[in-house]
């Protein structure tokens, strides 16, 4: 399923349509609202807009910086470890898109951690300038003190904060001791660099073909598409919660999706 997703800053990542080509059905409205910061193994697609939050990752000026500045390549990855990795980004609902050698490029600059149980690894409020892979261990997602998730293997968190240039969602610490890897904020902006301009495409070709958006003029769709972030997610994935602030919305380009509220589906 694919989720066309603006943006405040221009930009449009895309996700690529999962095993299902059937009609688009919505269940219910699905009004604007916020994605929590956790794991890229999910579900179905939609695009959202994004409306106050600015995109610091999308910025012009911003990516010219992180073209300036470099990260040390890790020598210290196993093949074992490449293949683990190449496989999370593959199946990431923001990564998915990138090429062999851009993958690659991205995998070699991923910093391994050792957590131990009891370990924080962010907390709610702060500013978000990393995400992490999970390759062995468990980790607990816990909002205002409450426990929403537990994150393990092939999972991932964090990416929202860089994203949207918000704070932390939700809190995130080590149940059970395990190894993550940890992505910068420099080395996420230059993958949201990689994959703006092919997202764009898709998003102005899914947009000239919508009965709603095809009704722009192409001046309006081109700035809709530059504000978009297509993201892929399988089959069961968690797209967001109820009860979370809304900055952005949905726009769902292929596949079908289910909203559940307190009421029901």
């Amino acid at each position: 399923k694919t989720a066309v997703q603006p943006t405040a800053a221009g930009e449009a990542k895309a996700a690529t349509p999962e095993a299902a080509s059937k009609p688009v059905e919505q269940t219910k409205d699905a009004s604007p609202t916020t994605k929590e910061e956790t794991p890229a193994k999910g579900g179905d697609g939609g695009a959202r807009t994004q409306g106050k939050k600015k995109n610091r990752i999308a910025n012009k000026g911003d990516r010219d910086m992180m073209t300036d500045q470099q990260v040390a390549v890790n020598n210290n990855i196993s093949a074992d470890e490449k293949k683990f990795l190449t496989k999370v980004m593959r199946d990431h609902f923001l990564f998915a898109g990138l090429k062999d050698a851009e993958c690659a490029e991205v995998v070699c600059r991923l910093e391994k951690m050792d957590v131990q149980s009891g370990d924080a690894i962010f907390q709610q409020g702060e500013e978000g300038n990393s995400c992490y892979i999970i390759q062995s261990g468990m980790f607990t997602v816990s909002i205002d003190g409450k426990t929403v998730k537990q994150l393990r293997k092939s999972n991932s968190f964090g990416e929202l904060a860089m994203l949207y240039s918000m704070p932390r969602s939700a809190s995130v610490s080590c149940k059970q001791a395990g190894i993550l890897w940890k992505i910068e904020s420099v080395v996420f902006g230059k993958c949201m660099e990689m994959l703006s301009s092919k997202n764009a495409e898709r998003a102005m070709e899914f947009l000239r073909g919508s009965p709603i958006f095809g009704t722009l003029t192409q001046e309006d769709q081109e700035k809709v598409a530059q504000t978009c972030s297509i993201q892929e997610y399988q089959q069961g994935g968690q797209i967001l919660r109820e009860g979370e602030q809304g900055d952005w919305m949905f726009i769902v380009m292929l596949g079908k999706v289910i909203v559940h509220s307190g009421a029901g589906t």
